[in-house]
């Protein structure tokens, strides 16, 4: 349920994946982002040296010049065992980028932060990463150094005072709400996509049966009137090509 690869829904009729695609995601993400910033921006990307690091590089590198932005740096570090950024921050702030993008996991994207603010980097610039940041463990990492930033996903950000029947579903308040009273460590999108990839198969094998594995296929992909847990707006395009809103949060006061 939560693998995001490019090539893995073509790989097979039978494949279903909950998740939008690393294209889907971060072309909407780039596009949020270039709304924030305007024609010219200067972007500086640091990425972990992962499949999904690898993708989100060539991603952005290719559409934000499309979008008329500028990619005036880019380089590779190793999650969990980079711990000194000084070097590539020395590098990325000698540039004067508008927005620096780290993809990674969220101590990545906290040590970026932290690093770049005792170098000195500009209040202006803008850091941005992805929806494995919308977690307390990064909030507590930052502190009160993550201001300024927009941190971007197809999964929303579980907690209490975001997840509020103001601004979501009764169904994404309530997922939350039974999901943190039932288990120790807090809710988030993961745990959203599996609840979501199980639930639409329960219910499209109670439509069809599942003795045709194609037909079952089908009727998820094609299921009408699922509320999702994980996204106000789950669809399927091109037969098995997950869509979801993209969330954009920024932090305030820690």
């Amino acid at each position: 349920p939560n693998i995001s690869h490019q090539d893995f829904p073509q790989t097979g009729d039978l494949l279903v994946p909950i998740s939008p695609t690393a294209t889907i995601e971060i072309n909407g993400v780039a596009d949020t982002l270039f709304a924030c910033t305007g024609e010219g921006s200067k972007m500086a990307i640091l990425y972990a040296t992962t499949d999904l690091g690898v993708n989100v590089n060539s991603i952005l590198t290719e559409k934000w010049p499309e979008l008329g932005g500028e990619i005036v740096y880019s380089n590779s570090f190793v999650s969990g065992e980079t711990k000194d950024f000084s070097a590539l921050l020395t590098e990325v702030i000698a540039l004067e980028p508008d927005i620096i993008y780290t993809s990674g996991e969220y101590y990545d994207v906290a040590s970026v932060i932290l690093q770049a603010r005792q170098l000195g980097v500009s209040e202006d610039v803008i850091f941005s990463g992805p929806g494995q940041c919308f977690t307390q463990e990064f909030l507590d990492l930052c502190g009160d150094q993550a201001y300024n930033g927009i941190y971007c996903g197809t999964l929303p950000a579980y907690f209490e005072d975001v997840i509020t029947k103001e601004n979501y579903s009764d169904t994404m308040v309530n997922f939350m709400t039974d999901y943190n009273n039932t288990y120790s460590e807090a809710c988030n999108g993961f745990a959203g996509n599996c609840y979501d990839g199980i639930m639409l198969t329960l219910l499209a094998a109670r439509k069809v049966g599942t003795d045709d594995p194609k037909a079952l296929v089908e009727a998820i992909v094609s299921y009408e009137g699922y509320e999702s847990v994980s996204t106000e707006h789950l669809f399927f395009s091109d037969y098995n090509y997950a869509n979801k809103s993209l969330c954009a949060y920024t932090v305030k006061d820690g």
